[in-house]
């Protein structure tokens, strides 16, 4: 087998071996189990290349590991190791109940996953100044579970380069189930001469460098269905000549130091068909193509993207823009995109999708895209069109021209209802509700709520709204079932697309009649509570503000008939007298001077 010849070759070059892996064991796959050939966890098919005694046993987790030749290896459980390196057509599968970790740079010192052909010169360096014609066939690694890349320096060793290097005609394939994740403690989180399809969930963090370093003609394929984020490094992407990737998923870039998330040769691709969000600076910006059904979304809320696409003429048709906006200060209070060559921006077909955090005023302007020059207008929303986002709706207005920025500024300021008057008052046996509507915009339906206690409140009815009206409408609603005592209701606004809004909170007192009386009703050091004869210490006595906030209570004289109660201190307005007597309750009112 090609494995033992290569054993061979390692124990003829003692040089190689003492430089290279003194600082850990080294396992060579052999592939010698009888039951499960293919299976990583199985000790047979490892060789200890430091210590040929010991048998049976899979590599350490501080070990660096070589899968080499016209192999597969799978991995199914958890499985901690210092490097491996894939070489001469070696495959190493992942499954989706697989978990695995490398924590060092690898068996060149430098990468904790790598992918080689090793033919020709590259060969002949690594074992002895032999070459082997057949090994030069393409590595695969496959990942359909968890790989989690931490690569830091072994002992003795230099700093590591990168997490994960794919050499040229090798590749790496991330399935929808897999999740890959490289902390990297050295210079790039990848390396890329080969390609890479990701279809999963790819994060890479504290790169010290490139958060992927794409070699000449290395590709980056991200599926309908993969996420590839970067956070951090000098700068997050650095393509060199004639490399490209392919986004039709999302692609998240920030926190690179330098403010310059993605550099670049020239020339190279970038094709952007779904999400791009990114806070910082595109450089060589004329090879980042729009796709048609792309998505822009400047910052990490919020932020500034900014593409420098020098003299080069941009077309953003079919492209939608996607806007938070927190405030009115651009990249701190809201997203701006840029563009800061002197090409022309055409803005014909694009969408402007504004999403507000806050509740913008008549008058606030932001400026979401700035350039050298305009041409072309947004095609949704259109300028005068209504907008609706959160709580508000408002009027596009768009100014711009040669020169400046295309500013988004926020007029004919409508809440989606403007309620002028909602009242709550006791008709004989039930309690009549009534409100009244300014404007109306997107209402669905009022819906009526109840509580007892002024926390918990339930539904009890609704009442249809009127869409989108500019006129005055009235509405009734009668509760005809409420409950002795204190009652809250309150109205929930109902907007076609789900969102909702609460309006203030009415109380009502619903009593019943009772052998007391309170005076006077308009007071100011105090009022008295006078029975018809002492009401006995069973009785409680309650006092309501018009908010529903108990402001009184104590228990009835048990001898006496009166009780007087001080109010110097209370605020001027109505107060409700509760007496709870048993499982009756009748009420009174006052007003405080």
């Amino acid at each position: 087998m090609l494995q033992y010849a290569l054993l061979v070759l390692f124990f003829l070059n003692p040089v190689f071996l003492a430089g290279v892996w003194a600082n850990s064991d080294t396992y060579l796959w052999g592939g010698g189990s009888i039951t499960n050939p293919n299976d990583w966890e199985d000790g047979d098919n490892w060789i200890n290349l430091d210590d040929m005694n010991s048998t049976g046993q899979v590599p350490a987790a501080d070990a660096d590991v070589l899968i080499d030749g016209d192999v597969t290896v799978y991995i199914s459980s958890e499985v901690t190791t210092g490097s491996i390196q894939l070489s001469a057509g070696a495959e190493l599968i992942i499954n989706n109940s697989g978990i695995l970790t490398t924590q060092e740079g690898g068996l060149d010192g430098s990468h904790g996953i790598r992918l080689d052909l090793l033919v020709g010169s590259e060969a002949r360096s690594r074992y002895g100044g032999v070459t082997f014609s057949s090994i030069s066939a393409s590595s695969i690694l496959i990942v359909n579970g968890t790989l989690n890349i931490n690569v830091a320096p072994a002992a003795n060793q230099r700093a590591p380069k990168a997490g994960l290097f794919i050499s040229a005609s090798n590749s790496v394939t991330v399935g929808s189930t897999g999740l890959v994740n490289i902390d990297v403690a050295g210079t790039n989180g990848m390396e890329i001469t080969g390609s890479l399809v990701n279809n999963g969930n790819i994060s890479i963090t504290n790169p010290t460098k490139y958060g992927i370093q794409f070699e000449n003609y290395g590709e980056l394929t991200n599926g309908a269905s993969g996420t590839l984020m970067i956070l951090g490094g000098t700068k997050c992407m650095n393509f060199r000549s004639n490399s490209s990737m392919t986004n039709n998923g999302t692609v998240q870039l920030t926190g690179a130091s330098t403010d310059t998330i993605i550099t670049a040769g020239s020339p190279w691709t970038f094709n952007n068909n779904k999400i791009f969000q990114g806070d910082g600076v595109i450089d060589r910006a004329k090879f980042f193509v729009h796709g048609p059904m792309s998505t822009l979304i400047p910052g990490s809320s919020p932020g500034c993207l900014n593409f420098f696409n020098g003299s080069d003429a941009v077309s953003l048709s079919g492209v939608t823009l996607q806007i938070e906006v927190n405030g009115t200060t651009a990249c701190t209070g809201y997203d701006q995109i840029e563009f800061s060559g002197t090409g022309n921006v055409d803005l014909t077909g694009a969408t402007l999708n504004p999403i507000f955090t806050y509740a913008p005023l008549p008058g606030d302007m932001f400026s979401i895209i700035t350039a050298n020059s305009f041409s072309g207008s947004f095609s949704s929303p259109m300028q005068g069109q209504m907008i609706t986002t959160g709580n508000t709706s408002f009027t596009a207005s768009y100014t711009g021209s040669t020169g400046t920025a295309i500013n988004f500024s926020v007029s004919d300021f409508l809440f989606p209802v403007e309620l002028t008057a909602f009242t709550a008052r006791p008709a004989g046996k039930a309690v009549q509700l009534a409100w009244i509507t300014a404007t109306e915009t997107n209402n669905d339906y009022f819906a009526v709520e109840h509580s007892t206690d002024g926390r918990s409140f339930g539904e009890i009815g609704r009442v249809a709204g009127a869409g989108t009206s500019q006129e005055e409408r009235r509405y009734a609603f009668t509760d005809y079932s409420p409950a002795a005592g204190l009652n809250y209701y309150r109205l929930r606004q109902n907007d076609f697309d789900g969102r909702y809004e609460y309006s203030d909170i009415r109380p009502v007192v619903f009593d019943k009649e009772s052998s007391w009386t309170i005076y006077p009703t308009l007071a100011h050091e105090s009022v008295t509570v006078e029975w018809v004869s002492a009401p006995g210490g069973d009785s409680i006595i309650e006092a309501f503000n018009l908010a529903g906030k108990k402001v009184y209570a104590r228990k009835a004289p048990g001898q006496s008939a009166t009780l007087q109660i001080p109010v110097q201190d209370w605020l001027p307005g109505q107060y409700w007298v509760l007496v709870r007597s048993g499982g009756d309750l009748a009420a009174r009112q006052f007003v405080k001077e």
